[in-house]
C-alpha cells in the first residue's frame, strides 16, 4: 500500500497492511545526529529562530534558508518513510529588528500585532516574551475584533495561489502520501480574550466567526487542490483541563466547529482536531457532537488514555499518544513498550495513526527515535 492508502484507510476504519505513521518533524539537533550534519528543519520553535536570523541577513540569505528547508523536509519525509506530510510550523513573519543575539522584535511597539521573541539556547525554543496581547485589557477586545472584521471584509478572496506551498507538497508527494491541509478554530488563551468570553461575548463570537469564514474559504480551495485531510482546532488545554469552561466551548466553539465539519463532510474530506492537554471535560461535545472525524496529539500524560478513547469514541480516527517525555527521558526498552501499547490499544479495526503526543523535545536520544519508528513499522503490521 502507499502511505496515502494507509492514511485514508485509517479514516475509513479499515485495516491496511500496517498502521500508518505520521509524526511532527523532529528537533534539528536530533536530525543532525542522525544525518551527521547541521540542519535547519525542526519540529520545534528553533526553526523560527533560524529563520529570524536568516531574515536579518537579507533577502538572499532568507531565500537560501527556504531552499534548504524544502530540501530537508523532502529528505526527512522519505528517510522516515512517513505516510503523511505537512508544512513545517513557521512564523512567516519578518522581524523588524534584532535586539541582541537572542531577542527579536516583530512589528512596531505601541501598534497592534507587535511581539518580542526570545531564543533559549538550553531548551532550543523561540517564544514570545512580550506582546501587544499581554497589555490588552478585556474592554479593548470589542474594538480589536471590529478592526479584524473590517480587515477581513476588505481583503482579497483567497485563491489557489495563496496555497502555493501546499501545491508544491502535492506535486512532490500527492500521489503517494496524504498531504495535510489546514483550517483552525480557537479562542486563544491570552487573559483579555478569555475574560472577554464572559464580559464581551458578542465580540468573541464575531472573532470566531471571522475564523470560521476564513477556514471555510480555505478548505474549499484545498479540497479542489486534492487535500483529503485537514488539520484544525488549536491548542486549548493544559494537563488540568481546557483553558475555558465546557459551557463556553458548548456555546462558542461547538456550533462553529459543526459548520467546518459539515463542509468537510460535503466535500468528502476529513477534519482532524488537534490539541494536547486534558480534553475529557468537553469530550461529549468535541468527540460526540462536533462532527470531527479525528483527534490528534492525544496527550496520555494529561490523562487522555488511548484505550478509553477507542472504547468510548471509536467512531473517530486517533493520531498520536506516544509521550514526548518518555521519548526524551525513557529507555529504549520503555519506548518500544509504549509504542506497542499504543498499537495494541487503538489499531484493531483501523482508525489509528501512530505518532507522538506533541513535538519531540530537543535532546531526545536518537536510539529512542529509531526504536519508535522501527517498532511501529514492524509491530504495527496487520
Amino acid at each position: 500500500m502507499t502511505g496515502k492508502e494507509r492514511m485514508l484507510s485509517a479514516f475509513q476504519h479499515k485495516e491496511g497492511d500496517r498502521v500508518p505513521i505520521y509524526t511532527y518533524i523532529l528537533p534539528s539537533d536530533v536530525i543532525a545526529k542522525i544525518w551527521g550534519k547541521k540542519v535547519y528543519l525542526s519540529g520545534s520553535t528553533s526553526l523560527h529562530y533560524e529563520e529570524a536570523k536568516a531574515w536579518m541577513k537579507g533577502e538572499e540569505a532568507h531565500q537560501e534558508f527556504e531552499e534548504k528547508l524544502w530540501e530537508e523536509l523532502i529528505k526527512f519525509t522519505k528517510y522516515f518513510e512517513l505516510d503523511a506530510v505537512g508544512l513545517p510550523w513557521r512564523l512567516k513573519e519578518k522581524p523588524t529588528r534584532q535586539l541582541d543575539e537572542y531577542n527579536f522584535l516583530y512589528g512596531e511597539k505601541n501598534k497592534k500585532g507587535w511581539h518580542i521573541n526570545r531564543y533559549d539556547a538550553v531548551s532550543q525554543t523561540f517564544g514570545v516574551v512580550d506582546s501587544w496581547r499581554n497589555h490588552l485589557q478585556p474592554e479593548e477586545v470589542p474594538e480589536i475584533v471590529g478592526e479584524m472584521e473590517k480587515e477581513f471584509s476588505n481583503r482579497s478572496p483567497l485563491k489557489k495561489e495563496n496555497f502555493f506551498e501546499t501545491k508544491k507538497l502535492l506535486d512532490i508527494f500527492g500521489k503517494k502520501l496524504v498531504v495535510l491541509g489546514g483550517g483552525g478554530l480557537t479562542i486563544g488563551y491570552t487573559p483579555a480574550f478569555l475574560e472577554a468570553t464572559i464580559l464581551y461575548s458578542e465580540a468573541i463570537e464575531k472573532y470566531l466567526d471571522i475564523q470560521v469564514a476564513g477556514s471555510l474559504e480555505a478548505i474549499k480551495i484545498q479540497a479542489k487542490m486534492g487535500i483529503k485531510v485537514v488539520c484544525g482546532g488549536g491548542d486549548m488545554a493544559s494537563k488540568n483541563g481546557p483553558f475555558y469552561s465546557p459551557s463556553i466551548f458548548h456555546k462558542f466553539m461547538l456550533p462553529r466547529l459543526r459548520k467546518i465539519t459539515n463542509l468537510c463532510g460535503e466535500l468528502g474530506i476529513y477534519y482532524l482536531f488537534i490539541s494536547d492537554g486534558n480534553l475529557w471535560p468537553i469530550a461529549e461535545d468535541l468527540f460526540g457532537e462536533s462532527g470531527i472525524h479525528g483527534y490528534g496529539e492525544i496527550e496520555g500524560d494529561a490523562g487522555m488514555d488511548l484505550g478509553k478513547l477507542k472504547k468510548e469514541h471509536g467512531h473517530l480516527t486517533f493520531w498520536g499518544n506516544i509521550s514526548c517525555h518518555t521519548l526524551r527521558t525513557g529507555t529504549k526498552e520503555k519506548v518500544i513498550k509504549k509504542t506497542k501499547n499504543c498499537i495494541d490499544k487503538a489499531a484493531k479495526g483501523g482508525g489509528y495513526i501512530f505518532g507522538t503526543s506533541n513535538a519531540v523535545l530537543s535532546g531526545t536520544p536518537v536510539e529512542n527515535i529509531i526504536a519508535m519508528y522501527e517498532t511501529a513499522k514492524e509491530y504495527g503490521k496487520y
